[in-house]
């Protein structure tokens, strides 16, 4: 299901918003940081998607991501 140009949306999808949701695993990722002039260290739960993302351009970059969990397609402009 494509759900068009993320740029040009008003509101979230539906389907995009599930996606966040329902898609993906939760993994263990170690941040490093400065506090106090000191290295830190700290392990945070993020989201990982099974995505595919295609990009087309060099400078203007167009990208189409689309999610093997459910299907959904979008594409973006940076």
């Amino acid at each position: 299901m494509n759900l068009g140009t993320m740029n040009g949306w008003t509101e979230q999808p539906k389907e995009y918003t599930k996606h966040l949701a329902e898609c993906g695993q939760l993994e263990p990722s170690v941040y490093a940081f400065m506090k106090d002039g000191k290295p830190c260290r700290e392990t945070r739960m993020v989201r990982r998607y099974n995505t595919t993302v295609e990009k087309v351009g060099t400078y203007s970059v167009t990208r189409t991501e689309t999610c093997h969990d459910c299907g959904c397609s979008w594409k973006s402009y940076s």
